[in-house]
């Protein structure tokens, strides 16, 4: 055998066991990571920063509820602010807002100013809004009809519901009381 096969076949047979070794090596390197990780887990790290998962589940719990702007007034069945306290069961009168419509040419504006009127020529439109959490606009948007409306609320804009009537079934009146979702029992799920 010729001298250059010979050194041919032991660079060969050399990186084969680079090879094998290379191989181990990242066998050993995966092991050592997956029982510094079990032993993490054990110990309730979960290898994030200590308190991570306590500090998310307080923010959680402490963070405010996403609130839902609902017009009320003269085009809606709630025509004061009385009325649709007196709807949701709430004990004290909700706080009303005066807000105005989002002209669509310009949502990256700023939000209307306090105590400053729309502009006569503009096609903003002034309304009057309360506010109520998920499963309580949920609940009205089901059982009335009505139009969504942008408007400003906490100085972005967003859609409003304008209830104008109840859905057939509700009465002439509306139920008399709006059940949430929290207060279903098992039955009225059904």
């Amino acid at each position: 055998m010729s001298v250059d096969l010979r050194r041919a076949l032991a660079r060969h047979e050399l990186q084969k066991k680079q090879d094998e070794l290379n191989a181990l090596e990242k066998k050993r390197q995966e092991d050592y990571d997956l029982q510094q990780l079990h032993q993490e887990r054990q110990a309730g790290g979960y290898g994030s920063a200590p308190g991570a998962w306590q500090a998310a589940a307080l923010w959680n719990l402490t963070a405010p509820k996403p609130r839902y702007p609902i017009i009320i007034g003269p085009e809606s069945i709630f025509k004061s602010a009385d009325q649709f306290g007196a709807y949701f069961e709430i004990s004290e009168v909700p706080t009303v807002a005066e807000t105005r419509t989002v002209d669509l040419d310009d949502l990256d504006g700023q939000p209307p100013s306090p105590g400053k009127t729309a502009d006569p020529d503009s096609s903003e439109k002034p309304y009057v809004i309360c506010d109520v959490d998920m499963s309580q606009s949920l609940d009205l948007e089901d059982c009335t009809i009505g139009d969504h409306i942008l408007v400003w609320f906490h100085d972005k804009p967003r859609n409003a519901w304008l209830p104008r009537a109840w859905k057939e079934g509700n009465g002439q009146d509306g139920p008399t009381k709006l059940k949430t979702t929290a207060s279903l029992t098992a039955e009225d799920k059904n």
